[in-house]
């Protein structure tokens, strides 16, 4: 008796902190959504929610740009260990120019030969046909470079384009692992695999987007 009592009070535990922490992150969803809505209205941005059976996230829109965060599911039962669910966060905004690449600089060892070979699979993977114009360049202070790879046709252009003002925002962002790139006349800012809900992180994108969009309005 003793011990059915006991599991009794056990379970009772389980499920009192399964519906607070349930409870918690509701809370947290509407805080974040009541903050984006605000931040959305003060800014003259159109937000638009999406809920669909296999899709959820938002989607925003101001007049020079656009930003959605998504997570997308197959719909198929995934293995052990494994998810179904893919995550992304994209901004982009038309900009006609040169090609370029921006990427976070994911190892500080230098691979020679492999390394490149790497380095140029992922860059045909993000440009296409523009990858044979670029060639990777150090631009910024050594800090970024330490943190960021950059790969254009032009370095002065991408010297004039990445002032200190715009490293810093970079380099401040919460979420580092992102690509930046113009191609086909698109601009943008990806962050694969990552599904922002943070207000303040997605204000921290959409700035840098901002940013890299009047910097290539006032070049053109």
């Amino acid at each position: 008796m003793d011990d059915i009592l006991l599991n009794i009070i056990v379970l009772g535990c389980f499920a009192i902190l399964g519906g607070g922490i349930f409870l918690l992150v509701q809370m947290k969803q509407k805080e974040n959504r009541q903050k984006l809505e605000q931040m959305a209205n003060e800014h003259g941005w159109r937000l638009q929610t999406i809920k669909e059976p296999l899709a959820w996230g938002f989607h925003i829109q101001s007049a020079d740009w656009t930003l959605e965060a998504l997570s997308r599911s197959t719909g198929r039962e995934s293995g052990p260990g494994s998810t179904d669910v893919s995550q992304s966060t994209i901004w982009s905004a038309s900009s006609k120019g040169d090609v370029f690449l921006i990427g976070t600089r994911t190892s500080q060892v230098d691979l020679g030969g492999f390394g490149e070979m790497i380095q140029m699979h992922i860059i045909q993977e993000f440009l296409g046909s523009a990858a044979d114009d670029v060639h990777e360049m150090k631009v910024g202070t050594q800090n970024f470079i330490n943190h960021y790879m950059v790969w254009a046709a032009k370095s002065a252009e991408m010297e004039q384009m990445l002032t200190p003002s715009l490293q810093a925002m970079l380099l401040s962002l919460s979420v580092r692992s992102l690509l930046v790139k113009r191609v086909d006349g698109k601009l943008s800012i990806e962050l694969r695999g990552i599904h922002l809900k943070n207000p303040d992180e997605l204000q921290q994108l959409i700035q840098v987007g901002e940013s890299l969009l009047h910097k290539m309005n006032v070049k053109s």
